[in-house]
């Protein structure tokens, strides 16, 4: 049973540019993944922040049939008392990473569909 409770999920970042000239250009994107956790800094509250990056393909690339950039952050409580910053933080990004790639996977489909594109749909990613 986790310990950890995802409070909120924010969107802070979508950027979305299609090349028109090519738009069969879907083979070996690249795609970066990167996080950043940052706890509170009251001490009273148990929480923290998680963020999510993910870009495919790159911006000024025109080998690409397009360029997506999307950044999520969640907030995450835990109830455990006697559980540490660096345990909560061990299973908020664990499961945190897995909750806001979900929301990801959803943005970057609908995404590719208002563009008239062909939705490419992520495959669910299991994060150890």
């Amino acid at each position: 049973m986790s310990m950890i409770k995802c409070e909120e999920v924010c969107l802070f970042e979508e950027a979305f540019k299609r090349n028109l000239n090519d738009v069969e250009k879907k083979d070996n994107i690249p795609v970066k993944l990167e996080t950043n956790f940052a706890p509170n800094t009251s001490k009273e509250v148990q929480d923290a922040k998680l963020e999510l990056l993910m870009i495919i393909g790159e911006e000024n690339a025109e080998r690409y049939a397009f360029y997506y950039k999307i950044k999520v952050a969640g907030i995450f409580s835990w109830y455990e008392e006697r559980m540490s910053i660096e345990e909560a933080q061990k299973e908020i990004e664990l499961k945190g990473m897995e909750i806001l790639y979900s929301f990801i996977r959803t943005y970057f489909y609908d995404t590719l569909k208002k563009a008239s594109m062909d939705p490419i749909v992520l495959p669910p990613v299991r994060f150890n």
